[in-house]
């Protein structure tokens, strides 16, 4: 008998017809073919384990242990089913929160009601309700069946349960899609108002996940400079190893063919797998799956938690021709001469790889960073937050003959104001106060032969700015508390957001460092100037994410050609990731974007709706002549994608 029975004008006969099916499976170890298939399955392990039906449980001597394990969980889960807490305690309903092994974490609800059903009905935190000790209960259906359910009365195992009904679901990590703990809530039959508890409990699934998400999201967000970039392979994997998803990138890499592996050991046959893998807790760890010298790969396992809880990890794979790892212990192999010279063509050829551009602008910019880049010219590069400026020095040191040196970034911005002389400059033994006994090496002794990048050179202080102008003047960086000059070595590419004119004119910026920097400039410029790459990148990242682009709704396209993308290429990078960590069947709808772009598309809606009002033609009209009949222009002015603008123009005769 399926729950939703119970709304059947005939309650008391479904209460009795159940309660007598119990009572057969109790006595005579019998299952009525009327029972639901998923309660029948449930019943015959319960009897199958010898869980006791008539006696209460005590609350587990792990409690503790689980509770502080799932603290980061219950801190994201608790404001979310507070926002429902007027709709729960006015139904008569509680909520409860367990462990993904089905130990009850957390009651919400009113506290006369918490209290009853924790004495009446063995309810309450630290009360185990796994099958295997419970019996078939709303969490322990969740829990198996890996989806939502409800229970009704007697569908319970346990006496005790009879007089109630509940609704369930299972609480997923959005990213490794293992299951963390599940989500109930449950009342009294007699209170007639379950139509809507199943509706309600998978809409507070649903909030925690996405609040998961944004969590995990958030704490990753600090790894992915570090960690990952547009060469490396990317695979998700849960704890136990198993494979959730495989971009094409990690595919190569591996030499891997379809089907896709199911299971890290079907790529890797390193012996201390599980052992590595245990010990990266919340820092990333690496090592290597060491080939024939230059198809060693370095594999960078960056976690995925929740506080103490743990779900699974992001692989990194990236090529790796000089660290291998033995027994668990680095060693280090030279190259000789020619083998060098081969990875630097191979480095060079690669260099430009990662931008996906068909716009002309973009063309053009890679054009004058690659003569650039053969230059021992300093190079400034100017353009908007997410362009993708370091991506583009990067680049140009491997294109350029300082590629077999290291390349440095330093971000300017980011440093407090004390160190960054330190930093760029070095310091000797004893210099100041906490200072390293041995000294330290500052980022232009670090970069010598190869590449120095400062990032966000605009927020460097003015007294910073008059040490760093001599020493790109002088050749010679002098460490903090040393008279000693050291040889600098290294190129300098330099980078902002800001104007820097107007910083020199307001007296923010020195007007020599400006010019010393700014020998070769390069303006990187926003994804809303270069419309063609949108779609472009966005099937590039969808790849790179293991997403089907054909997949996303067609209004999806529309959106992204329309939006303005304020935070440009890392802006559209972290919208299809959240579309591929959100996403899932066949399509994936458009509702699951950012909030900023569905409020950019909301106010191009009224915009559309206010031109119509005044004459849709005439607007097209006006904007083509304000743009010089530039299209990609005139589309942007009005808020719509150039495919829609076209059709408009073909329908009032401007084409």
């Amino acid at each position: 008998m399926h729950p939703l029975a119970m709304h059947s004008p005939h309650l008391e006969d479904v209460i009795r017809q159940l309660e007598n099916s119990w009572l057969q499976m109790i006595e005579n170890n019998q299952i009525d073919k009327g029972v639901r298939p998923v309660i029948a399955e449930s019943w015959k392990r319960s009897l199958k384990y010898g869980v006791p039906y008539d006696k209460p449980l005590p609350p587990s001597t792990n409690f503790e242990n689980e509770l502080q394990r799932y603290e980061q969980i219950l801190k994201i889960a608790s404001p979310i089913i507070n926002r429902f807490k007027h709709d729960i305690e006015k139904s008569g309903y509680f909520v409860m929160i367990s462990s993904a092994e089905g130990l009850i974490l957390r009651l919400y609800g009113d506290t006369e009601q918490i209290e009853k059903v924790a004495n009446n009905h063995n309810t309450m935190p630290g009360i185990d309700f796994s099958e295997r000790n419970k019996g078939t209960n709303i969490i322990a259906l969740c829990l198996n069946t890996k989806s939502s359910n409800q229970i009704f009365g007697a569908e319970n195992f346990s006496l005790i349960g009879h007089s109630s009904v509940a609704s369930g679901a299972p609480l997923k990590d959005p990213l490794t899609k293992r299951i963390v703990g599940s989500v109930a809530i449950s009342s009294n039959y007699s209170i007639l108002q379950h139509s809507h508890s199943l509706i309600m409990v998978k809409a507070i699934a649903f909030a925690i996940e996405q609040a998961m998400g944004h969590y995990v999201m958030q704490n990753l967000q600090e790894s992915s400079t570090r960690y990952f970039d547009p060469h490396c392979g990317l695979i998700i994997v849960r704890d136990g190893g198993q494979i959730v998803s495989i971009n094409d990138r990690a595919m190569e890499l591996l030499k891997l063919n379809c089907p896709r592996p199911e299971n890290l050991r079907d790529i890797t046959s390193v012996p201390d797998l599980d052992q590595l893998l245990s010990e990266v807790k919340t820092e990333a760890g690496s090592w290597t799956v060491a080939g024939s010298g230059k198809e060693a790969l370095e594999i960078t396992a960056v976690p995925i938690s929740y506080g103490l809880l743990r779900t699974g990890f992001i692989l990194s794979a990236r090529k790796n021709k000089a660290i291998f790892i033995e027994s668990g212990k680095a060693k280090r192999e030279q190259y000789g001469a020619e083998e060098r010279a081969g990875e630097r063509e191979l480095r060079k050829e690669k260099a430009f790889s990662a931008f996906q551009a068909r716009s002309p602008q973009m063309q053009a910019l890679l054009e004058k960073a690659k003569r650039a880049a053969l230059t021992d010219s300093n190079i400034l590069l100017l353009g908007e937050s997410g362009t993708g400026k370091e991506l583009l020095a990067k680049a140009i040191h491997d294109y350029s003959p300082y590629s077999d040196g290291p390349f440095v970034p330093l971000n300017c911005g980011c440093i407090p104001r004390d160190l960054i002389a330190s930093e760029l400059f070095g310091y000797t033994r004893g210099a100041f106060t906490g200072a390293e006994k041995s000294g330290k090496k500052g980022k232009f002794e670090i970069a010598a032969g190869g590449t120095l990048f400062l990032d966000e050179i605009g927020e460097m202080p003015l007294d910073i700015q008059v040490a760093l102008l001599r020493v790109l003047e002088d050749r010679m960086v002098y460490p903090i508390g040393g008279d000693k000059g050291v040889p600098v070595a290294c190129r300098v590419i330099a980078a902002t957001n800001k104007d820097l004119l107007r910083a020199v004119k307001e007296g923010h910026f020195r007007v020599d460092l400006y010019y010393r920097l700014n020998v070769l400039s390069l303006r990187i410029p926003p994804l809303r100037e270069r419309i063609e790459d949108i779609l472009y990148l966005a099937e590039y990242f969808c790849r790179q994410f293991g997403l089907d682009f054909g997949s996303l709704d067609p209004q999806i396209r529309e959106m992204f050609l329309s939006y303005p993308w304020p935070g440009n290429v890392r802006e559209l990078k972290n919208a299809i990731e959240r579309l591929a960590c959100f996403g899932g069947g066949e399509r994936i709808s458009w509702e699951l974007l950012p909030d900023e772009i569905l409020a950019h598309h909301k106010k191009i809606d009224l915009s559309l709706n206010e031109a119509r009002g005044l004459s849709e033609e005439a607007h097209i009209k006006k904007a083509l002549h304000e743009c010089g009949h530039n299209v990609s222009e005139a589309a942007r002015m009005l808020g719509i994608s150039r495919s829609t603008m076209y059709r408009k123009m073909k329908k009032y005769g401007c084409l």
